[in-house]
């Protein structure tokens, strides 16, 4: 949990350090539980710092555990974890089964617990837009209906991703504006950072006039994602600021 923290509060290199000694010091005590979740928050690190194939391995560790425990809300989080990773590489097909399979067991067990997390996965995972907004509006009535409070941070950064994708500039500064409202009482650099993004990504797909404007902004979020270690969400704001340049 302290990874956790760190993690959310901008420091995922700190976070990562974190998570391997928890994960050491549970293995070598026989806490399969605190192991597995040692592994859930170097996952969540080492993908923001898109160091995939390590990864990869706290991903397939953190699904083992899970089946050893019977506990099956926590394989889930896994297998959304597995549906990211192939859909970086390109594997849609991978993506999308783990991702669908990711939501069956959240319906089955606690859609409150992680269900919003696995839709969102499920949303950046298909092709098919009607596929895409359903997952989204299910997504939103769990969050509404007061699902645990990792979701109301992690879907809003998937959702804006996935609408970035779509072109809906319109649903990505809404979720921007929900993750704000929810993190208002206590900012958290993580969501702070997600929330500018949402924002500058949709100004430039609406085309805003102002382009010396809009690629300074691009260029301090790009820095802010740097500085917090989440480099994965850097690559769609390179590619805003090369064809502004351009």
């Amino acid at each position: 949990m302290t990874a956790f923290t760190q993690w959310f509060a901008g420091d995922t290199r700190g976070a990562v350090a974190v998570a391997d000694t928890a994960i050491a010091r549970a293995a070598r005590v026989g806490h399969r539980r605190a192991e597995m979740i040692g592994h859930h928050a170097a996952f969540f690190c080492r993908h923001a710092l898109m160091d995939f194939e390590a990864a990869s391995r706290h991903a397939e560790a953190a699904l083992a555990l899970a089946q050893q425990l019977g506990a099956r809300r926590f394989e889930t989080e896994a297998l959304a974890f597995l549906a990211e990773l192939h859909r970086l590489a390109g594997r849609r097909a991978e993506a999308i089964a783990n991702a669908e399979e990711a939501v069956r067991i959240s319906r089955e067990t606690s859609p409150a617990f992680l269900g919003p997390f696995a839709l969102g996965a499920l949303a950046l995972a298909t092709d098919d837009p009607t596929a895409r907004q359903a997952a989204l509006e299910e997504a939103e009535v769990l969050l509404r209906a007061g699902a645990v409070s990792h979701n109301h941070l992690l879907f809003p950064r998937d959702a804006i991703e996935a609408y970035f994708e779509a072109g809906d500039w319109e649903r990505m500064e809404h979720c921007a504006a929900e993750l704000e409202q929810y993190t208002r009482s206590e900012p958290l650099p993580f969501a702070d950072f997600y929330i500018a993004r949402g924002r500058v990504l949709a100004a430039f797909g609406r085309g805003q006039s102002d382009t010396r404007e809009l690629t300074a902004e691009l260029e301090r979020v790009r820095d802010q994602g740097e500085q917090v270690g989440i480099r994965v969400a850097l690559p769609g704001i390179e590619t805003a600021i090369n064809q502004l340049r351009g």
